[in-house]
């Protein structure tokens, strides 16, 4: 029993290790992501800031930000007003439409390199709005060049975060800012509110480490965490408690099952034996 219980423990120990030093590699994979998006954006901002007229040039720019490493769902080019003039995919609900998202506002207030929020867009999808202000040599802001990350549709996640990773029961969800879910393997959690979790709590302060934690469908789960400190998002890597220690309660179920016939030899002998000591006795 006491074998079992160091074998639990260290598997517990192992797991919490190993979710650690994936999800820290998840979330530098992600900064490494946001940073060279904020490059590509902010090349593509310096080449076209004299072309804002040409709508040509606009297309092509769109086209070829959109065909590049598909980083992104989509990429739009808007003047100062937020007025689209761009976008790839084509999309006539929102080429020639102003902006009006809390998202697009934002990027178009602050005038700045900027991730936003998840929200719902002008399609009706939830995404996350990436965008980078374009400006003129005389420092005038002429509008922004964004990408956006469609999250309830195949984006960028599925390849930075490795669906290889889901066959042994362990999977990677990721949180922003507030704890809510912009990337999970089901999609139906994303948009979910995770706040109450121990770990999302921890990870959106700042921290990174690894702990046991129930999780909010109260299932315990072994669980490491890192922080996204361009965006104050959190990556979690997680494995289920009980699946972590199957094999180890299958070992001991196997090693039982083996000693009962030893045991039930064992005990006969000892019977008999007694027997035949008590025997002259009588």
């Amino acid at each position: 029993w006491s074998g079992y219980r160091m074998n639990v423990a260290s598997i517990k120990e192992n797991t919490l290790e190993t979710n650690r030093v994936y999800a820290q590699k998840l979330a530098t994979t992600a900064s490494s992501y946001l940073e060279e998006s904020f490059q590509i954006l902010g090349y593509s901002a310096s080449t076209i800031k004299t072309k804002m007229h040409d709508n040509n040039a606009l297309i092509q720019e769109t086209e070829r930000l959109k065909n590049q490493n598909n980083m992104f769902n989509s990429v739009l080019i808007t003047n100062a007003k937020g007025l689209v003039l761009s976008i790839s995919p084509p999309s006539e609900e929102v080429q020639g439409e102003v902006l009006s998202s809390v998202g697009a506002k934002e990027a178009l207030s602050k005038r700045e390199p900027l991730v936003s929020k998840p929200y719902k867009g002008i399609t009706g999808r939830l995404l996350i709005f990436i965008s980078y202000p374009i400006f003129s040599e005389t420092n005038e802001y002429l509008g922004m060049v964004a990408g956006t990350i469609y999250l309830k549709e195949r984006n960028v996640f599925n390849d930075l975060l490795g669906e290889h990773y889901y066959h042994d029961g362990s999977y990677v969800y990721v949180v922003d800012s507030d704890g809510r879910v912009i990337y999970h393997q089901d999609p139906s959690r994303v948009n979910d509110i995770a706040i109450d979790n121990e770990v999302v709590q921890a990870v959106v302060s700042g921290k990174n480490g690894a702990q046991q934690v129930l999780n909010t469908r109260g299932v315990e789960m072994l669980a490491g965490y890192s922080n996204v400190p361009l965006t104050s998002w959190g990556v979690v890597a997680q494995r289920p408690l009980n699946v972590a220690l199957a094999p180890s309660f299958d070992r001991v179920q196997y090693v039982a099952i083996k000693s009962i016939p030893l045991m039930l030899i064992s005990i006969f002998i000892v019977l008999w034996m007694a027997a035949r000591i008590a025997n002259p006795l009588q």
